[in-house]
């Protein structure tokens, strides 16, 4: 009877549990932009993006204070070249709230 190694299956779950999706933080150049960055922080640090998608509004509302507000969601794409991937961050209003992998880049 074979006996499964659970150290080699930990390490391939591992890989494929940090491949290509969510990213935590994006490296531009010498600067680092993450989760909770401005637009205006996130211009200054990797410039303009190749793409600019609008996706939609979502609500916000505030019912103990009976505030109601719209935020624009949109993504940026960043491209770093043909050995990287791409790079998509998603924006709420003027906020960075996620950042993901995209296919490869391209010259």
């Amino acid at each position: 009877m074979r006996r499964c190694r659970p150290l080699p299956m930990l390490f391939i779950l591992g890989l494929l549990a940090f491949g290509p999706g969510t990213v935590w933080a994006l490296r531009c150049g010498s600067q680092i932009v993450g989760e909770g960055d401005t637009k205006v922080e996130v211009l200054a640090k990797c410039g303009e993006p190749l793409l600019r998608e609008y996706i939609g509004e979502d609500a916000a509302f505030n019912y103990g204070y009976g505030t109601y507000s719209k935020r624009t969601v949109e993504e940026w794409t960043y491209n770093f070249g043909p050995n990287k991937f791409m790079q998509i961050l998603r924006f709420r209003g003027s906020t960075l709230i996620d950042i993901k992998n995209g296919d490869k880049g391209f010259y």
